[in-house]
């Protein structure tokens, strides 16, 4: 069965989808939280969000998340926010048809830019993405602050 991906929509089952994404089967490299319904339902509402899922049948091997954003300059990026593909799926081109639709999406909305970045250890995702000929390539150190106690 060939993989199909789709671009979730208010219209799918969103509690469903929810479910289906158990963060076990994902591998711990991938950071998976289980998915909140709420959450997925507004991205999906939400027109300046994309949700992606690669599909093997019924199953969700794939997932990409992005949104787009307006800098200050007056450009208009699509942000790759979240991009991951179960540790049994790949190697086989998911994240890059995953990436390619994303590339379309942001041609679509006529955006200028589309931006994601990554762990400088992770080989496999740098790989993809030096292969999809980026511009420009970044080095940054990232900051998070929790707000909320977990």
């Amino acid at each position: 069965m060939p993989v199909i991906i789709r671009r979730i929509s208010s219209d799918d089952n969103i509690a469903a989808i929810a479910k289906s994404i158990v963060p076990e089967e994902w591998g711990k490299d991938n950071e998976l939280e289980p998915y909140d319904e709420e959450s997925l339902k507004q991205i999906a509402n939400n027109p300046d969000y994309v949700l992606l899922i690669a599909y093997d049948g019924e199953k969700p091997i794939g997932i990409a998340i992005a949104a787009k954003q307006l800098k200050p300059d007056g450009k208009h990026w699509l942000y790759v926010d979240e991009l991951g593909v179960r540790p049994d799926y790949r190697q086989r081109g998911i994240a890059r048809g995953l990436m390619e639709k994303l590339f379309e999406i942001a041609k679509e909305w006529d955006l200028d830019e589309l931006w994601l970045g990554t762990e400088p250890d992770n080989d496999p995702a740098n790989s993809l993405y030096r292969s999809l000929k980026p511009n420009e390539i970044e080095t940054f150190i990232g900051y998070t602050y929790k707000i909320k106690p977990e």
